[in-house]
């Protein structure tokens, strides 16, 4: 049978474990909340180039131009679905985090 020190000392481990995941959980929320900036500032980052595309004609017969248009559009896309996915895991990580 343990001794009373060596059961508070396997509780403190415990303690501890969970303390530590629990900032594993604080960096990786302020780690979201940065991509999310960044992610959210795309447009601004690389206003040049968005509006060079934005120029193309839209009856454009330039292979060149309609694949940067279609590829600027998915992109696009895959940003405005991936800053979603990081406020719902940013609001996850509230309630793990916030204490």
């Amino acid at each position: 049978m343990a001794t009373t020190s060596v059961v508070k000392a396997g509780l403190d481990d415990i303690s501890a474990a969970l303390r530590a995941e629990r900032q594993a959980c604080k960096a990786a929320k302020a780690r979201i909340a940065a991509a999310r900036t960044a992610i959210g500032n795309l447009s601004t980052t690389f206003a040049t180039v968005l509006a060079t595309i934005d120029a193309f004609d839209e009856e454009t017969t330039d292979v060149f131009e309609q694949l940067a248009k279609a590829e600027k559009s998915l992109l696009l896309a895959e940003g405005t679905a991936l800053y979603g996915d990081m406020n719902t895991a940013n609001t996850a990580l509230q309630a793990l985090t916030e204490f």
